[in-house]
């Protein structure tokens, strides 16, 4: 094994170029593989970093007639953590709240977590500095490794120093360690506090009482020697007891147990099969490269007859022979699988670079870890092996006397040789490829030149929570009227939510008369506003008028766009009537046009507002708001001007996140914009590939058929007749793999239609493009060597036997 070995490592430095290729190939193809396995395993069954024995840690949702999922309220964890003997230990925790830190360095806006006193313990984090949260000390904090560097920088020191968070001191007790930020996935915590410290940094929270408020994520460590389902058949005992012993609240009402490191029950169908599609598309890259990679090395078994007949003329055996050659395959393979891994990590580090359209701190960290690393050993061996096994077979076949003697191979190939169906999957699955990637791009030009419906450019956004500074509608109209008066600017206003960012809140309106089972209510977005609105970010007003600059009460003013109006009230003046929403009424003063407001693929959905100043007393935000200010001037060239006049109206007042509007479209395409990256990706990898791979079966065919173009053009035949010979064979093998792929395309893209704006699966231009694209590379890859072919001079093409 040991000079087979050294064969192999011989062979593949005697022929670098090839080697290069072939490692270059099995790179591309396995790293795609690996990121998509690396992502997958992130997304739905990640490690939680700084978490002992995480595998037993479950997360406990509420279930509501068999549907899934909501949180849980604080009575709920009281049950939990006494009703049950099946865990260790039970911790909840508010998800993600923000704060104002106030020191020495200014205000800053943090965001953390608020959490029972078990929380540390359950979760079985080792701090690395100081101990854990106890129930008797309400205004301690432990503070995470990234906020003890940015703000303390490192210091020691910092256990036991006195914080402001919002307008309560805090005693740091703690440092995490510096990969935990949280058990939820996504979430970057800087802080944990007591629940008992609850009032002093979230004023406006639900009542610990209220057995209906579902506001807290609940986990368990379930006891040694305890399954899942052991648990699972407690928690549906416990729930169907309470829902008797609390039948208004918890009627009809279960548990749901999964395992804390998978991915949340609401949202992993869709992420499974997103996940699916890119890993099919990704799966077709890898075959195409290993296909290109078993094309390579025929063509270089081709060119060592001569050694290889040497070898079986002294004894070797085929199966050595073999041996030798799949080795060499499979050390390509592993080369290729080791750059793959390095190329997925890059490419993960920048996907998790990118920024989201939120002011949430929202951080997808992708670790790697044994399971990846063993999946790219894997498939790097699979990889090596397989598609090795078919070249060394081919090439220890070889007609051992005109091998010797160093003759070319010659005669006429069959009509279909393993070789060109081989290029025919490659051709099919780019044109699938193509397809695929003409659909995300004709998806992404619709996005950007679709008009969301209100003011793009000149527009400054800015977010603020001055929840915790006082009364809230009041700081926030002093910072409006500072700010407007300013030079350069021709409105402020403010609003909970910025069309196209996540966050937004949805609520159920129905007319006063369709209180009836057969009426569905209409879903409508509610975007709570400040006075304005409409006016800075141009959103035409078609009827009615605008809230009064000074706020209205919530129950006599509300706004509703044309697409609500049409459902509610088709064909009629829905003006002065009543609306009700969650059995609150509102009297419609105004109607507005129709805004794009969750996704750029919004297809007229209602839209509901409501004056904040009002509004923000009954429903208190969960993440602040955000200042809007239309400027005649470039916008990021009063952002320091603004900054300054904000700073000024509210000095402990955190600003964040201050961009221009057209940067936070940006943001908002970054998913049609990543599918398009993505796919047009895996789409130039694959015609690349796939065009390198018919430029080697034809120029392989045409190095058989050397002599017998001599004898063509020795009996008349011209260039045209020898060249059109070649290609017609190239031309037979792309025709099939283009209408087999046009197929399996037809039958695969309907799945994509959930990804695209304002493209069908089905849409005629990509399905006219991608085949054109193809085709042409192809047939151009078949004629380079069918040029060279008909160039032969006719003696040395006679000579060549």
């Amino acid at each position: 094994m040991w000079n087979d070995l050294k064969v192999a490592l011989r062979g593949i430095r005697n022929s670098p170029m090839l080697a290069v290729a072939a490692i270059l190939c099995m790179a591309l193809g396995i790293g795609a593989n690996t990121a998509v396995f690396h992502a997958a395993v992130g997304l739905l069954a990640r490690n939680i970093p700084g978490v002992d024995h995480p595998e037993s840690i479950v997360s406990i949702h509420r279930t509501h007639r068999g549907s899934c999922c909501s949180e849980n309220s604080y009575p709920i964890y009281e049950d939990l953590r006494r009703q049950t003997s099946v865990f260790a230990g039970v911790e909840a925790h508010y998800p993600l709240l923000s704060v104002t830190l106030n020191d020495a360095a200014g205000p800053a806006r943090i965001w953390g977590q608020v959490v029972t006193p078990e929380y540390f313990g359950v979760l079985g984090t080792r701090l690395l500095a100081g101990r854990p949260l106890s129930a008797g000390e309400p205004n301690s904090v432990v503070i995470s490794h990234s906020l003890w560097q940015r703000r303390f920088g490192g210091d020691p020191a910092a256990l036991g120093a006195r914080i402001s968070l919002n307008s309560g001191a805090f005693t740091v007790v703690g440092v995490a360690p510096p990969e935990f930020r949280g058990p939820d996935l996504g979430v970057g915590a800087d802080f944990w506090v007591p629940i008992a410290s609850l009032d002093l940094v979230m004023p406006e929270h639900p009542s610990l009482q209220d057995r209906s408020a579902p506001w807290l994520i609940i986990n368990a460590r379930l006891r040694p020697g305890i399954s899942l389902t052991h648990a699972r058949g407690q928690l549906k005992s416990l729930g169907g007891r309470l829902a008797r012993e609390y039948s208004g609240t918890d009627a009809a009402r279960g548990f749901i147990a999964e395992p804390a490191s998978a991915l949340h029950p609401a949202y992993r169908g869709r992420i499974a099969q997103a996940v699916f599609i890119v890993a099919t598309l990704v799966g077709f890259v890898l075959i195409v490269a290993c296909v290109n990679v078993a094309n390579i090395l025929l063509s270089r078994a081709t060119g060592r007859r001569k050694e290889n007949a040497i070898r079986i003329a002294l004894g070797a055996g085929r199966g050595r022979l073999v041996r030798m050659m799949v080795l060499e395959s499979t050390i390509l393979a592993i080369l290729g699988g080791s750059a793959g891994v390095f190329l997925s990590y890059a490419v993960l580090r920048v996907i998790t670079s990118i920024r989201l359209p939120v002011s949430l701190p929202v951080e997808f960290g992708f670790q790697t870890d044994w399971r990846v690393l063993a999946f790219a050993t894997l498939l790097s061996l699979a990889a090596g092996v397989l598609f090795g096994v078919w070249p060394a077979l081919r090439a220890s076949r070889s007609n051992l006397v005109p091998a010797l003697k160093g003759d070319p191979p010659s005669g006429r190939p069959s009509r279909w040789e393993t070789r060109d169906l081989l290029v025919l999957i490659q051709v099919s699955l780019s044109v699938v490829l193509l397809v695929v990637t003409s659909l995300f791009l004709r998806s992404l030009m619709s996005a950007n030149a679709t008009d969301p419906g209100f003011r793009t450019r000149g527009i400054l956004l800015v977010d603020v929570d001055p929840r915790n500074s006082g009364d809230a509608s009041t700081i926030l109209e002093r910072i409006r009227g500072r700010v407007e008066a300013l030079p350069g600017v021709a409105s402020a206003t403010f609003t909970e939510v910025v069309p196209l960012g996540l966050g937004s809140r949805a609520s159920n309106i129905r007319r006063p008369q369709d209180q009836t089972p057969t009426s569905p209510p209409v879903r409508a977005d509610v975007f709570r506003i400040g006075p304005r609105y409409f006016e800075t970010l141009r959103i035409p007003l078609l009827g009615g008028r605008d809230f009064h600059p000074e706020g209205e009460s919530p129950d006599t003013g509300a706004i509703i766009d044309r697409a609500a109006a049409a459902r509610l009230w088709p064909g009629e003046d829905p003006l002065g009537r009543s609306l009700l929403r969650d059995g609150r009424s509102y009297r419609i003063i105004g109607i507005v046009g129709n805004i794009k407001s969750r996704t750029i693929g919004d297809t007229e959905r209602p839209c509901l507002y409501l004056p904040l100043p009002g509004s923000s007393r009954s429903e208190p935000s969960p993440f602040g708001f955000t200042l809007a200010v239309h400027t005649a001037a470039e916008p990021l060239l009063m952002a320091g001007t603004i900054r300054q006049t904000v700073h000024e109206a509210e000095p402990l007042l955190a600003i964040s996140n201050v961009r221009t509007m057209e940067q936070h479209i940006e943001a908002s395409l970054l998913f049609p914009r990543a599918g398009a990256i993505v796919f047009g990706s895996f789409g130039i990898i694959a015609i690349l590939l796939t065009s390198v791979g018919l430029y080697g079966v034809t120029a392989y065919s045409v190095a058989r058929r050397t002599r017998e173009f001599g004898i063509r053009f020795a009996v008349g035949a011209t260039y045209w007749d020898v060249l059109r010979l070649v290609t017609v064979r190239g031309a037979a093998v792309v025709s099939a793999g283009l209408a087999l792929g046009l197929a399996a395309a037809f039958a695969g893209t309907r799945v994509l239609g959930a990804l695209l704006y304002g493209v069908t699966p089905k849409d005629g231009v990509s399905f006219a493009v991608a085949p054109l694209v193809v085709a042409a590379v192809s047939l151009f890859a078949c004629y380079v060597p069918a040029r060279r072919a008909a160039r032969v001079a006719p003696l040395i093409a006679l000579k060549s036997d």
